[in-house]
């Protein structure tokens, strides 16, 4: 983009937080695309939050952008949920060990 201050700039995707807007921003620049963050205040409807920052891009950019936004939200997530069965396998694990150690003591207790 030659001319940002000439740019019509277009809502591409929210980020909940500055954090994931650096994230977006970067990406998009990665892949070529001229984009800024606005923050603000979105329509009460929106889901996700009525705060956070836009993710906006010139139109002519705004398909490619809102897939690669797109695609790097199902990898965070897939990751997420990667994490969160490996957490919840531990728990379980550490879970039976405690049920198990208190089993061993009430049979030590009761003498058998």
């Amino acid at each position: 983009m030659a001319d940002e201050s000439k740019t019509t700039w277009t809502c591409a995707a929210y980020a909940q937080d500055a954090a994931q807007a650096e994230r977006m921003l970067k990406l998009l620049e990665e892949n070529g695309i001229t984009a800024r963050k606005q923050g603000g205040i979105r329509d009460i409807y929106a889901t996700g939050g009525a705060f956070g920052e836009e993710i906006a891009v010139a139109p002519e950019d705004l398909d490619r952008a809102r897939e690669l936004l797109s695609a790097q939200a199902e990898t965070a997530v897939s990751g997420e949920k990667k994490n969160v069965s490996r957490s919840r396998s531990l728990l379980c694990l550490a879970a039976s060990a405690v049920l198990l150690a208190l089993l061993l003591m009430l049979r030590r207790r009761l003498g058998g």
